[in-house]
């Protein structure tokens, strides 16, 4: 596979949340998902593409300076 890297890019929740849920032992808690999801949208994301489909990605958060 040829994987192209987009990004970064915001408001990506509804093309990152689908990952998350399926890969239930990594992200197996709807608590968790859905927190994740909320704060994706407002992080840089970047996404790795094939063919046009989003295969995974990375978001980025700052913790501390």
């Amino acid at each position: 596979m040829n994987f192209t890297i987009e990004g970064p890019q915001f408001k990506t929740c509804a093309v990152c949340t689908p990952i998350l849920r399926s890969l239930p032992d990594w992200f197996g808690l709807e608590d968790a998902i859905q927190y994740y999801s909320s704060e994706m949208d407002n992080l840089p994301t970047f996404l790795a593409c094939e063919s046009g489909q989003v295969h995974g990605f990375l978001s980025l958060k700052q913790h501390n300076p």
